[in-house]
């Protein structure tokens, strides 16, 4: 989840949009066998509520599954793109004209481990920030059971 620039509005505003949509329900359904989901990591496996985060915390389909661009668009495992925790780097194909790359150029993306620590932790420490409630942000064995 991105947060906005609190410093261009009132924190009492901030605090009563985040309010409302942590009780919005949410747009798209999850199917019941991506409800609870278990990455297993090699520090430890990580239990994730899909349905608890779209439901209680309106995250968008796409805070998470960032390259999906409409709602008939199959969503894709986050490792299709993401490589698996030991990969240091992976990178993007699409280059070119037409894209925002040129031809000699691929850009970088994070491997599975950095994109699930800076999404997650990143969104639980900006909620904690703002006072609101929050899951897991202070140490590995929070999420690592």
């Amino acid at each position: 989840m991105t947060l906005p620039d609190t410093s261009t509005l009132p924190a009492w505003l901030l605090r009563i949009a985040l309010l409302l949509l942590a009780f919005a329900p949410a747009a798209n359904a999850i199917p019941p066998d991506k409800a609870v989901i278990t990455l297993t990591p090699k520090f430890g496996p990580v239990t994730f509520s899909h349905q608890r985060h779209s439901e209680l915390e309106a995250v968008e389909c796409t805070t998470c599954h960032h390259t999906l661009e409409t709602a008939d668009e199959p969503v894709q495992s986050c490792y299709s793109c993401h490589k698996a925790t030991y990969y240091s780097v992976g990178r993007i194909v699409e280059s070119g004209p037409g894209t925002a790359q040129p031809e000699n150029i691929q850009p970088q993306i994070r491997n599975a481990q950095q994109a699930f620590h800076d999404l997650c932790i990143g969104c639980h420490r900006g909620l904690r920030e703002l006072e609101l409630p929050t899951g897991p942000d202070d140490s590995c064995r929070d999420c690592h059971n």
